[in-house]
């Protein structure tokens, strides 16, 4: 049986042609990877720069102040609280005395008495006077008192049996009816006095 090869051929011309026209016409297979290698070119062009370890250790300890910072005032609020607890606590407890209220007729001048057993020191604000003028009916006569600006500690002394207080309230004459029956009622804490008087 004759072989032939390529070599056999006179011109082997047409046969290199004949190849180059199978192969054109040949259906290629599409590219797969063409729109991962796309999206991966895309990636790279826009990734961060390497150095991210300086970063990283940046924003740890910046989260870590804001958190020192944060229980810091935290801490210092929920002493404050405690602490105005304390003080509220102390300062408003009760009052051990008897108050008797008295008002200088001719001078229109409210008192408070404190009458004192002498066991202890105490204290308090004049804050924490309350005043209310009422007439013969007992209703409350609006705008009759005015109060004086300066605030102050008054101290019950344990050596001492009696106290006596000019407040810092003051009647207003044109909003009492002379000859009229009124009522000066004062409380402080847990102590509450009155006292009956004649507008002259």
């Amino acid at each position: 049986m004759n072989e032939y090869t390529l070599s056999s051929f006179p011109n082997p011309a047409p046969i290199a042609l004949w190849k180059r026209a199978i192969h054109k016409f040949q259906p290629r297979r599409p590219n797969q990877w063409a729109e991962v290698n796309a999206g991966w070119r895309l990636l790279f062009k826009f990734r961060r720069p390497w150095p991210r370890a300086p970063q990283a250790r940046r924003s740890a300890q910046e989260v870590s102040v804001r958190l020192t910072m944060f229980s810091l005032i935290l801490g210092i609020v929920c002493l404050a609280g405690v602490n105005t607890r304390g003080e509220d606590k102390k300062a408003r407890s009760p009052l051990d005395a008897k108050l008797r209220v008295n008002v200088d007729v001719a001078k229109l001048q409210p008192s408070c008495q404190f009458e004192l057993p002498g066991k202890a020191e105490q204290s308090f604000r004049n804050t924490e006077y309350r005043y209310a003028v009422l007439d013969k009916d007992g209703v409350q006569v609006e705008g009759a008192l005015r109060f004086r600006v300066p605030l102050r500690t008054i101290l019950l002394p344990q050596d001492k049996r009696s106290v006596t207080d000019l407040t810092e309230a003051e009647f207003v004459n044109k909003k009492l009816k002379s000859g009229e029956e009124y009522y000066f009622v004062v409380s402080v804490r847990n102590l509450t006095g009155l006292a009956k008087f004649i507008a002259p």
